[in-house]
């Protein structure tokens, strides 16, 4: 069965809102072809006008506020993490692509260890990751041919309509026995669940995807990935249940997603379902039951 966005027959698990930006409404369904993969219905045919929001800000500096000074010191944490987890796969100098670097943070911090490369689509990160003097592409597509030891996607492949058109590209700038990491959000976490139609990890429309473990390793295992390691990314915990919190209106959200984060955290040990993970998966080579 084809992988698409929007099959004809319908599933929905719940109906939520775009919080962020239009208010608009739209249902989570789950997709016929992997068990606990979702979707977002209806897919507008065009996304950008939903990442153009003062308060979407991933593509651009924090201001000077509190929630922004949280914000960039949890970044930088999360850079030098990201960090020391790639160098237990990929050796210095080895050549690494990241697949929406934003403005360039972090590849600028990995470009001190590896010969990097970056892949945004928006326009003014994508100049405002040039000014730092880094190599970025507007599309994969743009992407010079050759095998890369690593490729890194960070909160993103959730974000793209054509997913096997994504992973096949990917696979062809991967040489084999390479790594490649995604970190995406798990919708069977003890704060999605808590949140429900408020869980700020559906992110609708933006969020074309939700993932969970499953679906993860049956997609790629389809493309000849294996996952040999998945980490919890603790973070994400409390900026998803604040912002949670933010959009069910609670003027105390702070402090309500600040122990909410760390109640998921805690219940995380127990079930292995954290607010998000990464993914570490080795590309073993063409599979036999690959996808055409």
């Amino acid at each position: 069965m084809s992988l698409k966005p929007q099959p004809a027959i319908l599933d929905p698990v719940l109906s939520t809102k775009d919080y962020m930006v239009s208010g608009e409404e739209f249902r989570i369904c789950r997709h016929p072809a992997f068990e606990g993969l979702l979707y977002t219905h209806p897919l507008p045919d065009q996304l950008d006008p939903y990442y153009e929001s003062e308060e979407y800000l991933s593509h651009q500096d924090r201001p000077e506020t509190f929630l922004g000074r949280l914000y960039r010191s949890a970044r930088n944490w999360n850079i030098r993490w990201k960090l020391s987890l790639l160098k237990d796969y990929i050796p210095a100098s080895a050549s690494l692509l990241e697949v929406g670097c934003g403005q360039g943070d972090f590849l600028e911090a990995a470009g001190r260890v590896w010969e990097v490369t970056g892949v945004e689509p928006n326009a003014g990160a994508r100049g405002r990751a040039r000014n730092k003097g880094l190599e970025v592409y507007a599309g994969l597509g743009d992407v010079p041919a050759g095998s890369r030891e690593g490729i890194v996607l960070w909160h993103v492949l959730e974000h793209i309509p054509d997913l096997e058109g994504t992973i096949v590209q990917i696979r062809s700038l991967l040489r084999q026995g390479g790594y490649l990491f995604l970190a995406l959000p798990n919708h069977q976490s003890g704060d999605a669940k808590f949140y429900g139609e408020y869980w700020a990890g559906y992110d609708v429309p933006r969020h074309v995807w939700h993932f969970t473990k499953e679906p993860v390793k049956q997609l790629f295992g389809a493309y000849g990935f294996e996952v040999v390691q998945m980490k919890p990314m603790w973070l994400d915990a409390f900026y998803v249940s604040w912002l949670s919190e933010k959009y069910r209106g609670n003027r105390w959200a702070p402090f309500a997603g600040a122990y909410r984060g760390l109640v998921s955290n805690l219940s995380a040990l127990r079930t292995s379902q954290p607010s998000s993970l990464v993914y570490i998966l080795r590309y073993a080579g063409p599979s036999s039951q690959q996808a055409k």
